[in-house]
């Protein structure tokens, strides 16, 4: 048999996985509607769901031109989605132009030192600090200097001390002066620094916000231009999965035969495993010859058909029409075989008086949960979406549930 290089697997081993899981999957949701649930609340199986039209070309709804086929899979991205483009190209041209206003205001301010050194140039704040030291300095050397001048000449002390305040007096004046000059100056400095400062930064403020709200705009619009709802890309995807088998069924190289004896009815017959034909009958089977059909995946028939009526008399099928799901269960699987005798003669009627409630175990329902949200996950559900499913199938009352342990280590797992 040949194997898909995309999904490892023969077509007749994916075919009948995914009838079996459909199958399955039907009969269970039959139960629980059944019992009054809802299954799949809000989506394409919701009571009162009105599907979208299929595509148009081909007997199927699907085109069957090779560039038909190919132009209707790159048409899938835009389905049922703005076209978000020239926006998109608007505002990205707009944050170019705030970005250079911005980058130019930035590159035009003075750095704390220049606007330190303009400022003191403007009050004369180095013209008034050189002066007081100025002062100071000759108050330092006055002493020094009237002792040199007066060194030899007989001065007493007191004389001394009498000359030194004298011409102490008039540079004291002057340095009180200077210095009440000096700090108002200094006062004023400051607060000019602290309101240039703030100027600066409520002007880059003002210019930087327009950057910032073009740049949410253009995620914004960038998200919205690439959003699907869950729905829609699970129907792209299997959209996608259909055309493209499609396509490589067209150019796929010509297979050979599959071929698999199976027991029908007490005979032996040769059958095309990718047809379902006979290709002869090998005549009736005798007590030695007795072989148990298989399935496409290799599932024993004989042991798939104890385990699906084990799980009718668990009650995992309810109890009305649960004989008919394990039938389309089992046909599903191995279409070959006339699973409705085994089952109508295995299972008689009134046979729902033996079913039992039945009450999964957690390992069951895990097993169960993690399947389901497997496909949702292959269809293109994210952790968030699959996690509303759940919440929505298990409301009760208008009452949305919290995600349970279980659901959360599941989900865990399938997106690790």
């Amino acid at each position: 048999m040949a194997i898909n290089p995309i999904t490892g697997k023969t077509n007749e081993q994916v075919l009948a996985e995914s009838q079996a899981a459909v199958e399955r999957a039907k009969a269970m949701m039959d139960q629980l509607a059944a019992e009054g649930n809802k299954p799949f609340a809000g989506s394409s199986y919701d009571t009162g769901y009105t599907a979208p039209p299929p595509p148009t070309g081909g007997t199927t709804g699907i085109p069957t031109d090779t560039k038909a086929i190919l132009d209707y899979i790159a048409s899938l991205n835009l389905n049922n989605k703005d076209d978000y483009s020239k926006d998109y190209t608007d505002w990205k041209t707009k944050l170019a132009e705030q970005e250079k206003t911005y980058e130019t205001a930035l590159s035009s301010q003075q750095t704390p030192e220049q606007l330190f050194a303009t400022y003191s140039e403007k009050l004369g704040i180095t013209q008034k600090q050189e002066a007081v030291q100025k002062t100071e300095q000759m108050l330092n050397d006055l002493e020094a200097n009237i002792n040199q001048r007066i060194s030899g000449k007989g001065i007493i002390e007191p004389q001394r001390q009498r000359m030194l305040a004298v011409e102490q007096r008039p540079l004291q004046k002057q340095l009180a002066s200077q210095t009440s000059a000096l700090m108002p100056a200094q006062s004023q400095l400051t607060q000019l620094l602290q309101l240039a400062g703030q100027g600066q930064t409520q002007k880059l403020a003002a210019l930087k916000a327009p950057v910032d709200y073009s740049t949410s705009m253009l995620n914004t619009l960038k998200d919205m231009s690439n959003y699907q709802t869950p729905e829609q890309k699970l129907q792209q995807s299997m959209m996608e999965q259909v055309l493209k088998a499609q396509i490589e069924q067209q150019y796929a190289t010509p297979k050979e035969t599959s071929t698999q004896v199976v027991e029908i009815n007490g005979r032996k017959l040769l059958v095309n495993t990718q047809t379902g034909q006979t290709i002869q009958d090998l005549g009736p089977i005798t007590t030695k010859e007795t072989t148990t059909p298989t399935s496409a995946t290799g599932a024993n028939y004989n042991t798939r058909l104890n385990e699906e009526i084990d799980n009718l008399y668990k009650g995992m099928y309810g109890t009305t029409g649960s004989r008919e799901k394990v039938i389309k269960i089992l046909k599903a699987e191995f279409p070959n075989v006339d699973v409705a005798k085994e089952i109508y003669s295995r299972v008689p009627d009134k046979y729902e008086k033996n079913i039992k409630t039945y009450t999964p175990s957690i390992e069951e329902v895990k097993i169960t949960t993690k399947s389901t949200f497997q496909q949702y996950k292959d269809g293109g559900y994210s952790r968030k979406d699959i996690e509303k499913q759940w919440q929505a199938d298990n409301a009760s009352g208008g009452v949305v549930p919290p995600i349970s342990p279980l659901v959360k280590s599941i989900l865990d797992e399938l997106f690790k």
